[in-house]
């Protein structure tokens, strides 16, 4: 593996991903906790293999003996993984990942952003915070132009010290609800904009 030709940039990010890396790589790449009873994570799994279903990869039921066409047919191969129904399963999982989520036999299912972030090294600065969560979630870096428009959905209007500011006091009192409340809206909103990225959905 010390081949030059494995850490070319250009062979960085340029396939579609399939609907189970899209799926459950989402949930790897951010930390999302999982329900510690077998009952409740049977049923989690069961309905995530069903959204992996709406973007048409049947796990263990492949179409024909060759196995899923983006795979091997000429001459779109992992385009084929996009298209307008998939498109739309791909959009609706990603948005109820970020926001509201999906209630599972009484379990939430959705990121955590106050856990996600606490991953990355600097969190008090939103460029820094924006740079590192880009580049845990994408495959290729951001242009500025791409990561000021993600400050500001993370700040609409905002000088940067907002966010430090708001920050360090939910550090301080994490079991404030309303500071909570109002970090981890921002958060979500976040990792919503950067979910809808085309970028994401590369690996």
């Amino acid at each position: 593996m010390g081949s030059a030709h494995f850490f070319d940039a250009l062979n960085v990010g340029p396939m579609i991903k399939n609907p189970l890396d899209f799926s459950w790589g989402l949930i790897k790449q951010t930390y999302t906790p999982l329900p510690a009873g077998q009952t409740q994570k049977y049923s989690l799994l069961f309905n995530l293999s069903r959204t992996i279903n709406l973007q048409q990869m049947e796990y263990f039921n492949p179409p024909d003996v060759a196995g899923w066409k983006p795979f091997y047919q000429e001459p779109s191969f992992y385009r084929i993984w996009i298209n307008a129904t998939t498109l739309a399963a791909r959009m609706t999982y990603t948005n109820r990942m970020a926001i509201e989520g999906t209630v599972i036999g009484g379990f939430r299912l959705r990121i955590d952003p106050l856990s996600a972030i606490t991953h990355l090294q600097n969190r008090l600065d939103p460029n820094a915070l924006i740079q590192e969560l880009s580049n845990l979630l994408l495959p290729q870096p951001l242009t500025e132009a791409q990561l000021a428009d993600l400050k500001e959905v993370l700040l609409p209007g905002l000088p940067d010290y907002e966010w430090t500011i708001e920050y360090q006091q939910y550090l301080n009192k994490p079991s404030d609800t309303n500071l909570k409340n109002a970090v981890e809206s921002k958060l979500r909103n976040l990792f919503q904009a950067i979910l809808s990225m085309a970028e994401f959905y590369l690996s």
